[in-house]
């Protein structure tokens, strides 16, 4: 019984397959035990945590903010973001 509550509970384990810091933020892109993988972004100044997840339908963030104690989760369609990082689209020129 003590096993199947463990296994319920159980971390992943991940391995980072890079790590940097950039604009104020540590930034990790790990891997886990099925192959998928997760970016972290964490700024220290203001004590986040942001790791986002890419699935085949959505984008995943979560936000988890030390300072207020609070966790928010947050899941835009991929088409969404294609709309919006569309490089040949009009909006992203810079002028």
């Amino acid at each position: 019984m003590l096993r199947k509550i463990q296994g319920f509970f159980k971390r992943k384990k991940y391995k980072i397959l890079e790590s940097y810091f950039e604009a104020g933020h540590d930034i990790k892109i790990k891997e886990d035990e099925d192959g998928k993988q997760l970016i972290s972004l964490r700024k220290s100044s203001e004590n986040q945590l942001i790791e986002i997840t890419i699935d085949k339908f959505s984008v995943k963030h979560v936000i988890y903010d030390g300072l207020r104690g609070v966790t928010q989760e947050i899941k835009v369609p991929i088409n969404i973001y294609e709309k919006v990082i569309d490089l040949n689209s009009p909006r992203s020129e810079t002028k």
